[in-house]
């Protein structure tokens, strides 16, 4: 499969109109929340739009959590062995297909597992990638888990530059199918350009993430700390759940620290989430996480119209190309480059205001080829 077409896909285009066979049956195996995080995300999203268009079974193989230890392992295992019972299950059926999201690290060994399965069962195979842990570097269990698959398997990556870095690292990929996360994040036209207001006395940077060092906690933080002594008019919105306890207790330091300065909000869905990326003028997404691929949060954020700065992690440069925003290289600085992009938008209001339209329109163009991608992965996976 090619990467799917630029043209733009209209709302209510017979998704529901054109349901597969009844013999088409399809196992989705993959994390669904809780915990909430990308992967667990998109895996839901992706049951739900397949059911009613096939036979349908749900392997979900979440942990239930980030901690890890033993028992973690051992919810893991039963779950994987849950879900090797439904591959088994499906093989009675006649056209039988397999939707695999793809672990990151050691998990790689539970996917291993189920590919066996899959292999024996006579499965077609699709793997969703969410990580970029093995793309960065080769790593045995990816190169082990894309042999099983075979050469017929279809790799679903979340951008151009994934899908050149993992063929290049494991030859025995043949076909990658891109189609990027901004099909969740719809354009939200009413805020496709913001303008800084002169009169207003603070300018207001975001961070919306499971909060932990890896994922910017403390850069966020420290840019908070260097704008304070530098005198710069810089409110911080703070929200998502912190990951351990050691981050809710960063947190309730930060907040006495900044009084004022920082607006912690905790976990935000629905009309909380719409009012936190209304409510600030800069993202920031400075994560140093290793598995990072296409951050969802970047696309919300863009969807607003709200310029992104980030580590280039993954696809974010990708995405952040003709955005308006800013791609740090990683392993490089944060703090001091972000704020000195973020000075230049507090004194010219205008290049502000272009970079806030240039975020809606790239998302615009992300949104519109990532929907017409979904309904080919959609159609080949059910017809």
């Amino acid at each position: 499969m090619n990467r799917a077409s630029q043209a733009p896909i209209a709302s209510g285009s017979g998704r529901e109109a054109s349901l597969a066979p009844a013999q088409v049956a399809v196992v989705v195996i993959g994390p669904l929340p809780p915990p909430v995080h990308g992967q667990a995300r998109i895996c839901e999203l992706m049951t739900q739009l397949l059911r009613g268009r096939c036979r349908l079974w749900v392997g979900d193989i979440s942990s239930g959590g980030f901690v890890r230890g033993a028992q973690y392992h051992l919810r893991r295992m039963l779950k994987v062995m849950r879900a090797g019972i439904l591959l088994i299950m499906n093989s009675l059926h006649g056209r039988r297909r397999l939707y695999l999201a793809v672990d990151a690290r050691w998990g790689l060994i539970y996917a291993i597992a189920l590919m066996s399965f899959a292999r024996l069962t006579r499965h077609d195979i699709f793997l969703h990638h969410h990580s970029f842990s093995y793309i960065d570097r080769r790593f045995w269990p990816a190169g082990a888990l894309f042999w099983l698959a075979g050469r017929r398997a279809t790799h679903i990556v979340l951008c151009n530059h994934m899908g050149e870095h993992v063929r290049a690292l494991y030859p025995q990929i043949a076909h990658t199918f891109v189609m990027s996360n901004a099909w969740q994040s719809p354009p939200v036209p009413a805020r496709r350009r913001r303008e800084i207001d002169t009169n207003a006395s603070r300018l207001r940077v975001g961070l919306l993430s499971n909060l932990c060092p890896e994922k910017g906690l403390l850069d966020f933080l420290e840019l908070l700390r260097v704008a304070a002594a530098r005198s710069l008019p810089i409110d911080g919105v703070l929200s998502g759940p912190p990951v351990a306890s050691a981050d809710a207790q960063t947190i309730a330091d930060a907040r006495r620290e900044f009084g004022a300065q920082l607006d912690y909000r905790g976990p935000v869905y629905g009309d909380a989430k719409e009012r936190f990326f209304n409510d600030i003028d800069v993202f920031l997404f400075p994560t140093r996480f290793v598995v990072e691929a296409e951050s969802i949060v970047v696309l919300e954020a863009m969807s607003y119209g709200v310029p992104v700065i980030a580590f280039a992690r993954g696809c974010i440069a990708e995405d952040l190309t003709e955005s308006g925003g800013l791609a740090l290289p990683v392993g490089g600085p944060f703090v001091d480059p972000a704020l000195a992009r973020i000075e230049e938008w507090l004194s010219n209001p205008a290049v502000f205001s272009a970079a806030s339209a240039a975020a809606a329109t790239k998302q615009w163009r992300l949104f519109t080829e990532a929907t017409t991608a979904l309904d080919q992965l959609l159609a080949a996976l059910t017809q």
